[in-house]
């Protein structure tokens, strides 16, 4: 959401910090945009006049996934994850008996 359209539903940044139980101050550091944890707030006190639209940060780079792989959580995701657990112990254990030989 956008501070114009919080503007719109209380009309200043008094009465939002007011309902937000902030000083007027921090209203200000917010600019354009309104963060999405206040977001949800206002969103509950206007009953869903006001709508949550999260955005990504453009000041922060976003991390792009390279890899196709299955999550970790899933359980494809773990079997992947234990099979390459016991290759890489394959791998060490003919390593190790390559050097004593």
């Amino acid at each position: 959401m956008r501070m114009k359209d919080a503007l719109a539903v209380y009309g200043t940044k008094k009465s939002i910090a007011k309902a937000l139980g902030l000083s007027r101050a921090s209203i200000s550091y917010w600019g354009d945009e309104v963060p999405i944890l206040r977001q949800y707030q206002l969103a509950a006190l206007t009953a869903g006049r006001l709508t949550i639209t999260p955005r990504l940060r453009v000041d922060i780079p976003q991390r792009k996934s390279k890899s196709t792989k299955a999550h970790p959580t899933s359980r494809e995701g773990r079997l992947e994850l234990l099979e390459k657990r016991a290759e890489a112990r394959e791998a060490k254990r003919a390593k190790k008996a390559e050097a004593s030989s």
